[in-house]
């Protein structure tokens, strides 16, 4: 009874300290389109793959261990870095580079709960990441997000 207390506090309670990520893939998009568009195909792939990894970390009908999800994440992070310090995406690094820091900030975090069976303190640590997932998991109830962190841990 106490952790449905706890749970039912935590999806009142909001805390924004990003921005969303669905407008930092359009500011990228439209920059690059701007200013180099033959990137923009090659970013929108990212995005593509970047979502792909989200939505599958959430998905409690993937029993992949938060390590291995953490580990498809650490890919993109490295891709997302990588890029951000290519001369062709010079017009959107800053974007890329604050996209890059709050990813491998959210990864940290992961890391952190690796062999851990903390699902409320984790799922108290990743709301304020929220705005980094994208549109299909964004849209999601906060007692929803704790499930899924709950099944992750699990696995």
């Amino acid at each position: 009874m106490k952790q449905i207390k706890l749970v039912i506090m935590f999806s009142c309670t909001s805390l924004v300290a990003f921005k969303d990520i669905e407008l930092h893939k359009k500011e990228i998009a439209t920059t690059l389109q701007k200013n180099n568009p033959a990137l923009v195909g090659t970013f929108n792939q990212f995005c593509i793959q970047y979502d792909q990894s989200v939505v599958a970390f959430f998905d409690t009908h993937n029993n992949l261990s938060l390590a291995k999800h953490i580990q498809r994440m650490e890919k993109d992070l490295a891709i997302l870095q990588k890029t951000s310090n290519d001369i062709q995406f010079a017009s959107v690094q800053a974007m890329l580079i604050d996209l890059s820091n709050q990813v491998q900030n959210l990864v940290m975090l992961l890391k952190q709960y690796g062999s851990s069976k903390n699902s409320l303190g984790l799922a108290f640590k990743v709301r304020r990441f929220k705005k980094l997932l994208p549109i299909p998991i964004n849209k999601r109830t906060e007692i929803s997000l704790f499930w899924s962190l709950h099944h992750r841990l699990n696995c």
